[in-house]
This record gives C-alpha cells, sequence and structure tokens, in this order.
C-alpha cells in the first residue's frame, strides 16, 4: 500500500512539472504535446517513471490536460513498451 501511496505522489509531481513547463505552452496550432510519466513494470519492486508524450487539444489548462491523459491510462503501445497504470479510469 506504501508503494501506491509512493507511486501517486510521483505521479503528481510529474504532472505540476509537465503543467508548469514552458516547452508545453509553445505550441502553435488547435494541438499540442505535453508529457506524461508512467510507471515501467518492474520485478525487483521498484518504481520507474517513464515520460511518455501525448498530443492533446490546445488549453491553458496543462496540468488538467495532463491529469486527464494519465487518467486515461496506458495505451496498447506504452503497455508493449512495459509501462503499466494502476490508477486508470476506464
Amino acid at each position: 500500500m506504501k508503494r501506491n501511496y509512493l507511486l501517486l505522489a510521483a505521479l503528481l509531481c510529474g504532472v505540476f512539472l509537465a503543467g508548469i513547463s514552458p516547452a508545453a505552452q509553445a505550441q502553435t496550432g488547435g494541438t499540442m504535446k505535453i508529457k506524461i510519466f508512467l510507471p515501467k513494470d518492474d520485478t525487483n519492486g521498484e518504481i520507474e517513471l517513464v515520460a511518455v508524450e501525448r498530443t492533446v487539444k490546445k488549453t491553458s489548462r496543462i496540468a488538467d490536460a495532463a491529469l486527464r491523459e494519465l487518467l486515461k491510462g496506458a495505451s496498447d503501445d506504452d503497455r508493449k513498451k512495459g509501462l503499466t497504470d494502476s490508477y486508470s479510469v476506464k
């Protein structure tokens, strides 16, 4: 259970950092790219977060968009790379 709290704290920190990134705001057109961080499935029990780039509609509410992408969870391509999610809302 402690691992889940640590994972959630790391993910929220990643959302915060992605939301204040100036590179995420410097987009043109109707979409923008953001990075979210997904945990990599590790048999040793260690948590490794991997940055995943997602394309979303352009918004000034970057942290909100990042959180929504986190809640969507890992895509099929992400899962093929060994990334996982234990918090997705489907």
